[in-house]
């Protein structure tokens, strides 16, 4: 499944059929408009030794202290980062603060919340949320999907709940399934 975000992505370049968003064709949009309308999570979050507000501003410029807090309740990390002597200042992976997995995921989550991309795809990231952070997840996963286009890359066949589609690969071969009946893509 990761081949095909790579495709969607222009990792790779497909030369059978097409690849499109909307009704435009990926290989005729740039890298970077393209790169700046899709925001990929994946189960590996990358946590820089920065403060959380610079976290926000690396991935939104002019985001706003309200915005970030808001963000930050939504996916349960405010009252954590408030618990810091520095609030949204307190530099990450200092001695005052090193997150855990979930934690870490948490941030993750939230700073694609801030990009805001129109496409967002998850990519096993259930993998090291606990159950109040799974449960966060679903709820977030539920709001975006109602004016965002959500990708979730996922062994774990539970994560699979209120989507339009399901893809499934196998032997190389990608199949659509609709519950009833699977039909190749």
């Amino acid at each position: 499944m990761r081949t095909i975000i790579k495709l969607l992505m222009k990792m790779y370049d497909h030369y059978e059929g097409t690849i499109q968003i909307g009704t435009t064709d990926i290989k005729d949009i740039p890298i970077k408009q393209l790169s700046e309308h899709i925001s990929v999570l994946s189960q590996h979050s990358y946590i820089f030794s920065s403060s959380f507000v610079d976290h926000f501003r690396w991935v939104k410029s002019d985001v706003t202290q309200v915005e970030v807090e808001s963000i930050c309740k939504k996916v349960l990390l405010h009252d954590y980062i408030m618990s810091l002597p520095y609030g949204y200042n307190t530099i990450i992976n200092s001695q005052m603060c090193k997150l855990s997995g979930g934690m870490s995921q948490r941030l993750a989550v939230a700073r694609v919340l801030i990009r805001n991309s129109p496409i967002i795809i998850f990519d096993e990231i259930e993998n090291s949320l606990d159950i109040e952070s799974k449960e966060v997840y679903r709820k977030i996963l539920q709001d975006l999907s109602k004016d965002h286009t959500i990708i979730v890359i996922t062994h774990n066949h539970k994560s699979l709940f209120n989507f339009d589609a399901i893809l499934k690969v196998k032997n190389g071969e990608l199949f659509l399934d609709n519950i009833s009946q699977t039909q190749k893509v």
